[in-house]
């Protein structure tokens, strides 16, 4: 068995996720996720962060709201779709127990020890436009000053 989830509701969890910003899981706990704009870093060097969603993780179980969602969105009855989330969490729970981290595509990676790494991966941040984080040395005062005394066109 594979550590990671490819069934069609982690879809509609991620979906969930995106468009509500807030997900739980009864048995597994609430994601949330927050917008982080862009951002530049000044220290030796510069850096430019893009804008991106931030995926957080917490034990409890924050909302009920999953059930709802997924009987609309999958048109299934209420009691069709809690059957699909604990056949998710039964897999969930035993994919951890037997390959001691469980990897949710484009929400994050739990670990044996029981923390949570977030997806930071660009395809979870549609909002990155696909940039990347990138760093630039600063310039110097003599570089700086020989760019104020360069010829202008």
């Amino acid at each position: 068995m594979d550590n990671h989830f490819s069934m069609d509701l982690l879809s509609v969890i991620r979906s969930i996720l995106h468009s509500e910003n807030i997900v739980a899981i009864p048995g597994i706990g609430t994601f949330k996720s927050a917008y982080q704009p862009a951002r530049l870093i000044k220290s030796e060097q510069i850096t430019f962060k893009p804008p991106q969603t931030v995926i957080s993780f917490s034990k409890e179980c924050e909302n009920d709201m999953l059930t709802a969602h997924i009987a609309q969105i999958c048109k299934c009855t209420e009691q069709e779709a809690n059957s699909q989330i604990e056949a998710f969490v039964l897999h969930f729970k035993q994919t951890m127990e037997e390959k001691k981290s469980v990897s949710l595509k484009g929400i994050g990676t739990f670990l044996e020890n029981g923390d949570f790494e977030p997806d930071t991966s660009p395809e979870t941040s549609p909002e990155t436009f696909g940039l990347s984080e990138f760093s630039f040395d600063k310039l110097s005062d003599a570089e700086k000053k020989k760019i104020d005394n360069a010829p202008r066109k």
